[in-house]
């Protein structure tokens, strides 16, 4: 049992009742028996036993608040679990029974007694020892979610996660938000944050705080916000769940306005004014360009050795979205920067056309496309080896096929790639071979839509044009002139940390393939546009915010890899539903029915609605059902 003075404490504190206290079984535990239970020395606290779960010898699980908090890898810490124990999602003795199989809404916060407290009030609330206590390292030292998880429904199931208030100030707090919502978005669980309001001398707030001083109607009323990873919230700003996905195409600009860095972004800023071309094609033209020329030049201050070229496609919605005019403003903005410098390959003949180049030139190359598809549809062709060549050649800087017929060896090549796509075509050109040999995420897509009609544009005046030629050619004469093993660019500390940050945070997913092998090369050419000596905080929270677009596209634009006309006008409605209601007309727009007839996007429907996967109000209006 609990002594007087741990009884007061936890009543004052905590505004625990005498019944909750019981029911949780807490006792006082003096620092020899805490030292038991912990398998080290602590001081005294209080136990709290952990309903059901057992340590690996068999012993009953506890967590001990300790009287005094003990300095723990340079840090205080007050609440303990003993050695070698993962850690285990506490429940509350009191809500045994109330929700198992229910679809009642859970709470999720940190720490056993803000649970309890929200428990005795009604609300169905678990709790991690930790921000990052959802997840623990096995025997393997590889990291994975509790098996505390999988006693759980959670398909279905509406959950908010409820951190302290100071949530706001601390990035890995949020990071750690971020996978433990995705962790539980994985199991079919609909998740959202909670923003507990901090107090009136900006004193951290606790859920327990919280409910102390306000209603449960009051927290109940609180304003849930999507959950996303903290570089795009720092970007976008944080707001409600009915934000559109951030690559949505019902998005105007879903693109980060704080990633535009440097000359680039002064280059797309200065010809989005002119031309009806979108400002993110034109930025990342021009990073594509300029990533081919610094080819070897530079690179970061890691074993890793990353280039910063790039293969980029530009997805438009339609085919008037002025994709491959970006390209083509690039193409002569760079003109002057590149006659000895870059090889600009505009189509694809042959694998060996590419090999003849790069012999003869000895110069880094950029593959330009006006239609990916025509690439596509020449590395399709039985007997071309263009796909493996061009695959190879984003890592390495060498190839090699021996047939009997013929000899491809290639050395020291530095390839970059350009092209432009429709999103129909995009989703549909590609083949079991693209798809087996990673081809897709080793490409940076980039979606826009045009949002401006200029009949007659005027031209970009002459002077504006050559001064940011000339700020784009000083990095690269320094480069060049230097000693290609010398230009090696650092991370500052701040840096480093927001980098790993969102690496840990990366979710293990066939969208998130080489994301961070793409994320160095990003910091690579942001640090040279910008003009700066290192890679600082800005620059890796610009790469970030771009790589979370990127995971938001790669998800938006997954190729449709069904077999036939009716499955493929299937999954196209499904994808135009996700964003909510619409008639028929509309949805017909939105998928294209003209182009497959009729007669397919009907039967599509049919099947849908009998496979019950669509509502229909009358068959004049459509939705996803669940």
């Amino acid at each position: 049992m609990l002594t007087e003075a741990h009884q007061s404490h936890v009543g004052a504190r905590y505004g625990l009742t005498e019944s909750t206290i019981a029911s949780a079984k807490l006792w006082s535990a003096n620092a020899v028996e805490a030292r038991r239970l912990l398998g080290f020395s602590a001081g005294p606290g209080i136990v709290i036993p952990f309903p059901g779960i057992q340590q690996r010898d068999g012993r009953p699980y506890v967590q001990i608040r300790l009287d005094t908090p003990m300095a723990l890898s340079g840090k205080e810490t007050r609440c303990l679990s003993p050695k070698g124990e993962p850690p285990h999602l506490y429940v509350p003795p009191i809500l045994t029974g109330q929700f198992h199989g229910a679809r009642i809404t859970r709470y999720i916060t940190e720490g056993p007694f803000k649970a309890l407290r929200a428990a005795e009030l009604g609300l169905i609330c678990f709790a991690l020892p930790g921000v990052y206590g959802w997840r623990y390292r096995n025997g393997q030292d590889k990291s994975q979610p509790i098996p505390d998880l999988d006693r759980h429904v959670w398909k279905g199931i509406q959950v908010f996660i409820v951190w302290d208030s100071d949530i706001s100030e601390k990035e890995q707090v949020r990071c750690a938000e971020f996978t433990f919502a995705r962790e539980l978005r994985s199991r079919g669980a609909k998740v959202f944050g909670l923003r507990l309001p901090g107090g009136s001398n900006g004193d951290k707030v606790g859920l327990d705080d919280y409910l102390n001083t306000h209603s449960v109607e009051a927290f109940c009323a609180l304003e849930p916000v999507e959950i996303r990873h903290p570089a795009i919230v720092k970007v976008q700003g944080e707001g409600t769940s009915e934000i559109p996905p951030l690559a949505s195409p019902d998005v105007d600009n879903p693109f980060p306005e704080a990633a535009y860095m440097g000359v680039a972004g002064e280059f797309a800023t200065l010809y989005s004014r002119y031309v009806e071309s979108p400002k993110p094609f034109l930025y990342f033209a021009y990073l594509s360009y300029l990533g081919a020329l610094l080819g070897p030049s530079v690179t970061l201050a890691t074993e890793l050795r990353p280039s910063p070229r790039l293969y980029t496609v530009l997805v438009g919605e339609t085919a008037i979205g002025r994709k491959s005019s970006a390209m083509a403003h690039a193409d002569r903005f760079f003109g002057p920067l590149m006659p000895d410098s870059l090889a600009v390959l505009y189509g694809l003949g042959s694998a060996e056309g590419i090999a003849r180049v790069v012999k003869e030139k000895g110069l880094p190359v950029l593959l330009y496309f006006d239609e990916l598809k025509s690439f596509v549809d020449k590395a399709k062709q039985e007997g071309s080896v263009a796909l493996p060549m061009v695959n190879t050649l984003f890592e390495f800087t060498k190839y090699q096929n021996h047939t009997r017929d013929r000899s491809i060896e290639l050395e020291q090549v530095r390839l970059s790639l350009l092209a432009a796509s429709t999103r129909e075509t995009y989703e549909s050109i590609w083949s079991p071979q693209f798809m087996d040999i990673g081809f897709l995420n080793r490409l940076f897509i980039v979606v826009a839509r045009r949002i401006t009609r200029r009949a007659f544009p005027d031209s970009i005046p002459l002077l504006e044009v050559e001064r940011l030629q000339a700020k784009t050619r000083e990095p690269l004469e320094q480069m060049w002139r230097a000693d290609p093993q010398s230009v090696m660019l650092h991370l500052t500390k701040a840096a480093m940390s927001k980098w790993k940050a969102w690496y840990d945070a990366l979710e293990d997913s066939i969208y998130a393939n080489r994301l961070d092998t793409i994320g160095l090369r990003l910091m690579i050419l942001l640090t040279v546009t910008a003009g700066k000596v290192q890679v600082d905080e800005v620059i890796v929270t610009a790469a970030v915010a771009l790589l979370e677009y990127e995971l938001a596209v790669r998800k938006l634009l997954d190729p449709i890899d069904a077999e036939n006309a009716i499955a493929r006008m299937e999954e196209r409605i499904r994808r135009a539903l996700k964003h909510g209601r619409m008639d028929k007309r509309t949805l017909a727009r939105r998928v294209h029915a003209h182009r497959a007839g009729v007669w397919v996007f009907n039967t599509a429907i049919k099947n849908l609605l009998s496979e019950g996967e669509l509502a229909s109000k009358g068959g004049r209006e459509f939705w996803l059902k669940g």
